[in-house]
């Protein structure tokens, strides 16, 4: 229901809130030679294009990465964000959330729905497995594999941004959706 999702969003941000914190890391160019890279205490948070990526960890191990990977010759932005999302930095928060979905009556969508820990479709089983959003919080965000998803099977498609900003349109014309196949929901902020 709408009550236990926002439920579990304020949960899950009372519980990451709680965490010391952490830093992200946007970063363009050939990332494919980044993804099979050794960076202590720094990991994939998000594969949104092909040539985009994002690195969740500590701050200075974050901080160190910006500096070689920059030295490479990659773009690279620091994100604003207090914590290291979808990073082993949530480790300590995972049961305590698991243990918050698990109290929620979890059933399988109305609408079909893209998971962004698969890049395909979520099925019955995984909407009302505590252990999938879990996952969910944890596990690297796949938006490139869900827009080739979409592609593949809806092409065509028309894409919608909701609220007030523009990261959904950016990331979708960085993986090649033509401008006028997104449609704002709103003006910007």
């Amino acid at each position: 229901t709408l009550e236990d999702a926002i439920a579990a969003v304020i949960t899950r941000g009372r519980l990451i809130a709680s965490l010391p914190p952490g830093a992200m890391l946007s970063v363009g160019g050939a990332v494919e030679h980044i993804e099979d890279r050794d960076f202590p205490g720094v990991e994939i948070a998000c594969t949104n294009a092909p040539d985009h990526l994002v690195l969740s960890g500590e701050l200075t191990p974050i901080s160190e990465v910006a500096d070689v990977l920059q030295s490479e010759g990659y773009a690279v932005r620091r994100l604003a964000t207090s914590h290291a999302f979808h990073s082993r930095s949530l480790e300590a928060v995972l049961e305590p959330f698991a243990d918050a979905i698990a109290s929620r009556a979890l059933g399988r969508p109305e609408i079909p729905i893209i998971s962004n820990v698969f890049g395909a479709p979520l099925s019955d089983h995984d909407a009302a497995d505590p252990a999938y959003w879990v996952r969910h919080m944890r596990d690297p965000v796949r938006f490139s594999y869900c827009v080739a998803y979409v592609e593949e099977q809806y092409p065509g498609a028309t894409y919608l941004e909701v609220g007030p900003g523009q990261t959904t349109r950016s990331l979708l014309l960085k993986n090649g959706i033509a401008r006028d196949r997104i449609v704002a929901s709103m003006r910007r902020a």
